[in-house]
């Protein structure tokens, strides 16, 4: 009797936990589809709120926090009432938002006509342009809703606030009702018209725009409507399109709007593998328009791709003789001579990266790494004396942060070769100290394990208590005549983290604006307000001040850097979210993030990838369909928790793709599979120091880098087995 008591239990135990499972995966589903918003502000500012009114220390703070939980809850009663007790308690600065608080609280409670008068009676907000537009938000709204005005009513309101001249964002906001009004209404005309107005503007309607043309008159051809088509890579349509404007016989554009679809359509051929279009159309725009340095950059690596030595030769002569000196000619040596590296024409390929070599280049990349190329190449040679002797000069030209740690790494490896075992360990050294956070730095240390040359590594990070943290911060920071030791005040990072806990972020942002004004170049301010935010959940900030911060102090002071400090430029937002999806090494998801993003979940790059992990729509599309996600939208990829799903499954299938090979997973993740897959096969078989810099895309040798460099950063700061 008792063994069947314990099955029973057993089962209702596995059952009750099944249950509880499939809960959380429905809430997550839930989360992964709100707007990017709604998940900020319902799900992480609400959960910050509560914890703040739980911990807070004070009565206003504890009664404000809890009132911003009812508010995120959407309990608008109860918000109501919380928000009105305090309406005679917070100081001048929240006095204006907490009113629009409350008007907004009467109007979810379907009363209309009190949220209008609360706003009016209210002349502190009236006088007060930005403060009378957020308030002006929930008017219209209430106007809206309001079933006694006619809807000529409501559109004559709405137009006559655009006449009053708003601010860019609030005109644009006027302008969508105004249009989703119309479009309602069955007036495609006047609908089309705010929506062409809205994609001319460089707002948040502009994609809302875009997907509302698309469906009203996808065969429009609109300049503005043709540029986000070609900008959003739909190259096919956008090629189609702009062939169709170029028929018309009375075509009314200016010349730099025919100038402009010229080149849309030369890069979306190029984009299609419609290499001769592609090369006639810029060969025709350098002839009819302009010597543009970009354009002929574009063609030379379209003339040399398809083998056309002869065109080839014909335009880098017009390119030496026009612009010798230009950022473009410069780029374009660096390919002419990586090409002939890569074809193992050693010496014609030392030839022209020592036309680099020229100041006239500025600090220009190219010139910044053409001497280390030189000595790469003697260094695959097996020349080490040659090489060591460039490698050495290249370090102390000092022209970029990472050549030089590069420089300062190869030649190390050049000592290591020639078996000088006096001068190999401090050479290695030398490189940890250059920049410890870095790459090369790593390696340095790899090899010094490795080759067991020192028994004497030093450990990146010191324990220490946060006072102590502080001391070591405030000792960078240069002191001018009787100024104390810190200005940053305790009481403003409190008041700040309540107003963002509350949702109060305009006010937030202006006292965080104040203070910055008197701290600059102090990195106790950015790292104490950086860690602030990113309690807070500001991480894409957050991450801006660590970027800051790592500007301003010099790279020998990181080998005493604070644990608590790497962590601040080395955190780790959504942690339970990337863990629960990730099936490889969390820190190298962490490493992708931070080189992809800077973790800002809204972000999307000049080729349209979106979020914290800078995924493609189309890529995008397929993970969805791999992930069996229905009804996938693209802008769920600024939804942080969607991102990170589809983002890690990504790097999951790519890690057991290529089998743990760091160049074909971070290869593929930032170039595509063709290219990676080409690295892998070519460069497989060599050591891993030479096919990193046999990389042939600059972006993605660079990228494999820096995030190897977070990569093990992270697992020296927390943790690795």
């Amino acid at each position: 009797m008792r063994h069947q008591f314990l099955i029973f239990l057993t089962l209702c135990f596995s059952l009750t936990m099944a249950m509880a499972q499939e809960i959380t995966q429905n809430s997550d589903i839930e989360l992964e589809r709100l707007h990017p918003d709604a998940l900020k502000n319902e799900v992480f500012r609400r959960e910050l709120a509560l914890q703040g009114s739980e911990d807070a220390k004070d009565s206003l703070t504890k009664e404000l926090l809890s009132a911003a939980v009812l508010y995120y809850d959407k309990k608008w009663d109860s918000a109501y009432i919380a928000y009105s007790q305090l309406r005679d308690k917070v100081p001048n600065l929240l006095y204006g938002p907490l009113v629009i608080r409350i008007a907004k609280c009467e109007l979810e409670r379907g009363n209309i006509q009190e949220s209008r008068k609360t706003l009016l009676d209210i002349k502190s907000i009236k006088n007060n342009k930005n403060s009378w537009e957020q308030a002006d938000f929930i008017l219209v709204e209430g106007i809206m809703r309001d079933k006694e005005i006619a809807q000529k009513a409501k559109k004559d309101s709405l137009e006559q606030r655009l006449k009053a001249n708003p601010s860019e964002n609030y005109r644009n906001f006027l302008k969508w009702k105004l249009a989703v009004m119309k479009e309602k209404e069955k007036d495609t005309k006047g609908a089309k018209e705010f929506y062409f107005a809205l994609l001319r503007s460089s707002g948040q309607y502009g994609d809302s725009a875009y997907k509302a043309v698309l469906r009203l008159v996808p065969d429009s051809e609109d300049y503005d409507f043709v540029r986000i088509l070609c900008r959003k890579g739909n190259h096919e349509k956008c090629a189609e399109k702009i062939s169709s404007i170029f028929e018309k016989k009375n075509l009314k554009l200016d010349s730099a709007r025919r100038v402009n679809l010229m080149v849309w359509q030369a890069e979306a051929w190029k984009q299609m593998s419609k290499t001769d279009l592609a090369i006639n159309l810029y060969k025709k725009l350098l002839d009819s328009v302009d010597y543009n340095t970009t354009w002929m950059q574009t063609l030379l690596r379209m003339v040399r791709s398809e083998g056309n030595k002869k065109e080839a030769r014909r335009l880098d002569s017009i390119f030496q003789k026009k612009f010798p000196f230009s950022a473009e000619n410069a780029n374009n040596l660096w390919v002419k001579a990586f090409e002939l590296e890569q074809t193992k024409n050693y010496k014609a390929a030392i030839e022209v990266y020592k036309q680099l070599y020229n100041p006239k280049f500025g600090k220009h990349r190219c010139r910044q790494w053409a001497k280390f190329r030189v000595g790469f190449i003697n260094f695959k040679e097996k020349k080490y004396t040659e090489a060591a002797k460039i490698f050495a000069e290249s370090a102390k030209d000092n022209l970029g942060l990472m050549p030089r740690s590069a420089s300062l790494y190869f030649y190390a490896e050049c000592q290591r070769m020639l078996k000088d075992t006096n001068s190999v360990a401090n050479a290695y050294k030398a490189v940890t100290a250059d920049f410890p956070l870095g790459y090369y730095s790593w390696r340095a240390k790899q090899n010094l394990m490795e080759f067991e040359l020192s028994e004497n590594i030093p450990k990146l990070g010191v324990e220490t208590t946060d006072s102590a943290a502080i001391v070591w911060l405030r000792a960078l920071q240069k002191k001018e005549g009787n100024e104390k030791d810190s200005l940053v005040s305790a009481k403003r990072l409190e008041q700040i983290s309540v107003l963002l806990r509350s949702g109060f972020e305009r006010e937030a942002f202006k006292l965080y604006d104040e203070a910055l004004k008197f701290h600059k170049n102090r990195p106790e301010f950015y790292y104490r307000y950086g860690v602030m935010f990113m309690q807070n959940g500001e991480h894409a900030l957050a991450h801006r001040l660590a970027r800051t911060f790592l500007d301003i102090v010099s790279r020998e002071k990181m080998t005493a850097i604070p644990v608590q400090v790497l962590k601040f430029l080395y955190p780790m937002p959504h942690e339970a979210k990337v863990k629960k999806h990730a099936k490889i090494d969390p820190y190298l998801i962490y490493s992708v993030m931070r080189q992809e993003s800077m973790f800002d979940a809204k972000i999307q790059s000049p080729a349209g990838a979106r979020g914290l992990l800078q995924i493609m729509p189309t890529t995008g599309d397929f993970l969805a369909k791999r992930e069996g996600i229905e009804k996938f939208d693209r802008d769920l990829l600024y939804n942080a928790y969607m991102n990170i799903r589809l983002g890690v499954r990504y790097l999951n299938d790519l890690h057991k793709e290529h089998k743990g090979d760091y160049i074909g997973i971070l290869g593929e993740y930032n170039a595509g599979p063709a290219p990676a897959n080409r690295w892998v096969a070519n460069h497989g078989s060599l050591p891993w120091d030479v096919r990193v810099e046999e990389v042939s895309y600059w972006e993605t040798r660079d990228y494999v880098k820096r995030v190897l460099g977070n990569y093990w950063t992270y697992q020296e700061i927390y943790g690795s087995d």
